[in-house]
């Protein structure tokens, strides 16, 4: 099941009114998120780009919500639990993972973790580099020492060479090389093959569209992804 937590709807029952004030990120003005997640494991990043990128909102009509509000942190987890319990959900895809607060995301994850030992998350890390993307990932030696829980990410790096290595000429770093300079960077991850790879999705252009509509090209990208890490 899809879910988020960064932001809910402006049309929200809720918002026509809210439980408290601290609800949602409130600004005297309509203030937009940055989205730079990359904040949140930069070493030089300043506190206010680092508050802009987690209380901004994505858009006017997408509230930010503050996890830090602890009555809505616990309705968050609730919510969660009972869905699991009503739909028999196998796993959630969190929409959005490094745009809320870390600390909540891990504790929200604990918390599934010990009512459903076996159950899993894959966070929409949407971020260019292969170490912004490990750092999201539970283990990995690049993280920043908070197990954060999270055993599944999504490959945005690995999409980002798929696309490109089918549409550039092929070069040394160019082309089918980028597959392997973002395969070559596992080491980073605690555990690569919980990657989550793809093509395409509900936020980007249809592959086959993106390729000029090339069927041998798509045909040759779905044999990629099919084997990609999946000797296991």
């Amino acid at each position: 099941m899809d879910m988020v937590f960064n932001h809910c709807g402006g049309n929200h029952f809720w918002m026509q009114d809210m439980p408290m004030e601290s609800w949602i990120h409130q600004f005297p003005e309509f203030t937009r998120s940055n989205f730079r997640a990359e904040t949140a494991m930069d070493p030089y990043a300043s506190d206010y780009d680092r508050d802009r990128m987690l209380t901004g909102w994505f858009d006017k009509p997408m509230p930010d919500l503050n996890q830090h509000n602890e009555i809505l942190a616990g309705y968050l987890v609730q919510n969660s639990i009972w869905w699991i319990e009503y739909a028999g959900l196998d796993g959630i895809r969190m929409d959005t993972y490094p745009y809320s607060y870390k600390d909540f995301m891990s504790k929200w994850l604990q918390r599934l973790i010990q009512e459903y030992p076996d159950f899993r998350v894959v966070g929409e890390t949407w971020l260019q580099k292969e170490t912004h993307t490990a750092f999201w990932q539970a283990g990995s030696p690049v993280s920043d020492g908070n197990p954060g829980n999270l055993s599944s990410v999504t490959d945005f790096p690995m999409y980002f060479a798929l696309k490109d290595a089918f549409t550039e000429q092929e070069g040394w770093t160019t082309g089918l090389a980028k597959i392997y300079y973002v395969l070559a960077q596992d080491f980073i991850y605690s555990d690569p093959f919980n990657n989550v790879i793809f093509l395409d999705n509900h936020d980007l252009t249809r592959f086959y569209t993106s390729i000029g509509e090339d069927l041998n090209k798509f045909k040759m990208a779905m044999a990629v992804l099919l084997t990609t890490r999946a000797y296991r």
